[in-house]
C-alpha cells in the first residue's frame, strides 16, 4: 500500500494503489427500507481483488433505492418525468409504469435542485471509472434465489461489446474445472442457502400483501415468483409441479423448489445465464472502445459471504486468462487462433 489514495467524493469513494485494473461496486451503498438492496459483500470480494491486483477500487456509497439514491447502473432520467414520479414512488407504488422507470432509469427527485445534484454525482461516478484505466470489472450482487440456480457467479459481456463472448465461455469452462472439488464441497450448503432464500421471500411478501396468493401481489414481486418457477420447471418433478400449477400456495412453492434443487446440478460459473447486462448498457457504451476490456461478475451473495476469499480468486483466475488471452488478440491473431491458444497456454 505504498502508494494508497484515497479519494472520499460524493456518493462513492475511489481506492488507488498504483496502476492496475479498476474494480467497481455500483450497488454497495446502504440498505434502506428493503432488506437485499444492498449488495451482500460485493464490496468485500472487489476490495479482496484490488489488494491482489493494485489499480483502483470504486465503491457507491449510496442506496440503490431510486428515492434514497442513485442507481448508477441506470441511465439518466428526464428530469420532468423523475419529478413527475417522485409523488408515486413516495407511494410505493408498484405499477407496471414505476417498474419499467426502476428497470430503466437512476432516481427520482424532489425538485430541480434535488435532480442536478443527483445528475452530478452520477457523471462524476462514471467520469471517474472512465479515467481510471482500461481493464475495468465491475462487480456486482447475484441473488441467492431459485431463479439464478445453478449459478454461483454469472459473467457477463455486454452482449460481446465489453469482452469476446465466446472466449470467455472457454475461459469459464476451465475455471469451472478447476473449481471442481470446491462446488461439490459446497453444494448442501448453496442450496439450502436457496431454499433459506425461498422462505424469508414468502415472509416478505406476506408482511407486505398480507397473503401469498399471485392475484394479491404486485407486479415486480410477481414476476420475481415467475422467475423462479421457470427454474424449477426444469429441474423439479413433474407430480409437485402439477401441484403447484393447480393450487399455487406457499406449500406448493417449497415443495416445487425443494425439489428441483434435490434433483439440479451442483453450483457452477456461468456466462450470461442469468444476467445480459442490457439495463446498464448505454451508460457504459463510452467504456467499450477497442483496447479496453469491460466485464462483469454477478457474484451470488452465498460466496461472496461465506467464501468471499475464494469468490476473489475465481474472478482472479478469469481476469488473467482474458488478459492473457487479449494479449494474443492485439498481436492480431483471429479469433479461431486464440481458442486454439486456450487448450494450451492460457491456464
Amino acid at each position: 500500500m505504498k502508494h494508497l489514495k484515497i479519494d472520499f467524493k460524493p456518493g462513492f469513494s475511489v481506492y488507488t494503489n498504483g496502476p492496475g485494473p479498476v474494480w467497481v461496486c455500483p450497488h454497495s451503498g446502504p440498505a434502506i427500507e428493503v432488506p437485499t438492496s444492498r449488495d451482500e459483500n460485493t464490496e468485500t470480494v472487489a476490495s479482496l481483488c484490488w489488494l491482489k491486483t493494485g489499480g483502483s477500487l470504486v465503491v457507491s456509497g449510496m442506496p440503490r433505492k431510486k428515492m434514497f439514491g442513485v442507481d448508477f447502473n441506470r441511465d439518466i432520467p428526464p428530469e420532468d418525468l423523475s419529478l413527475l414520479l417522485w409523488p408515486k414512488f413516495f407511494e410505493n407504488g408498484h405499477s407496471e409504469r414505476l417498474k419499467n422507470y426502476r428497470k430503466k432509469y437512476g432516481w427520482v427527485a424532489q425538485n430541480k435542485t434535488d435532480y442536478h445534484h443527483r445528475l452530478r454525482i452520477y457523471r462524476d461516478f462514471w467520469g471517474t471509472i472512465k479515467r481510471l484505466g482500461n481493464v475495468i470489472v465491475f462487480v456486482h450482487r447475484e441473488y441467492v434465489r431459485m431463479k439464478n440456480f445453478p449459478s454461483i457467479m454469472d459473467v457477463v459481456t455486454y452482449q460481446g461489446e465489453g469482452v469476446n463472448k465466446e472466449i470467455i465461455k472457454r475461459i469459464v469452462e476451465t475455471v469451472n474445472k478447476e473449481y471442481e472439488p470446491f462446488f461439490s464441497k459446497i453444494t448442501k450448503d448453496y442450496k439450502d442457502s436457496i431454499l433459506l432464500e425461498e422462505k424469508r421471500t414468502i415472509e416478505r411478501i406476506k408482511e407486505v400483501f398480507s397473503d401469498f396468493d399471485l392475484e394479491k401481489i404486485k407486479i415486480e414481486y410477481r414476476e420475481n415468483l415467475l422467475d423462479d418457477v421457470k427454474v424449477m420447471e426444469k429441474y423439479a418433478d413433474r407430480r409437485i409441479l402439477k401441484r403447484l400449477k393447480k393450487e399455487f400456495n406457499e406449500r406448493n412453492f417449497i415443495s416445487a423448489a425443494r425439489s428441483a434443487l434435490r434433483r439440479g446440478p451442483g453450483p457452477q460459473i456461468t456466462v450470461e445465464s442469468v444476467f445480459k447486462g442490457e439495463m446498464a448498457i448505454r451508460t457504459k457504451k463510452p467504456l467499450f472502445i477497442k483496447q479496453n476490456i469491460v466485464m462483469e461478475v454477478e457474484c451470488n451473495a452465498f460466496i461472496n459471504y461465506w467464501y468471499p476469499d475464494i469468490a476473489s480468486r475465481m474472478i482472479m483466475d478469469l481476469l488473467k486468462n482474458l488478459v492473457s488471452v487479449d494479449r494474443y488478440r492485439k498481436l492480431g491473431l483471429r479469433q479461431t487462433d486464440i481458442l486454439k491458444f486456450m487448450g494450451r497456454e492460457v491456464v
